[in-house]
């Protein structure tokens, strides 16, 4: 879920202005990203174990962290294996 569509979420449930409370939409933003940063740390995680396993990551998804072969395909290639992700990811 995008954030964006979070926000439409939030505004319809808990009928939230951002525009009247834009330190709500900053809380909001921190939040999601603390959770997206999470998120992506545990993938990682599981990326690298998969390696050390000698397996293909590419064919072998965590099926209970990642819901679509899309989304891993891309984190794997655009992310994981990428050296600019590599050196931010140690610094």
């Amino acid at each position: 879920m995008t954030i964006y569509f979070l926000k439409l979420f939030l505004q319809d449930v808990f009928e939230m202005d951002f525009k009247k409370d834009p330190y709500l939409e900053t809380i909001c933003n921190h939040y999601c990203s603390e959770r997206y940063k999470d998120y992506r740390n545990n993938c990682h995680k599981e990326y690298k174990n998969i390696i050390k396993e000698g397996k293909n990551p590419l064919e072998n998804r965590p099926v209970k962290l990642v819901l679509r072969d899309e989304d891993w395909q891309w984190m794997c290639n655009k992310c994981f294996s990428n050296e600019e992700w590599k050196v931010s990811y140690i610094s």
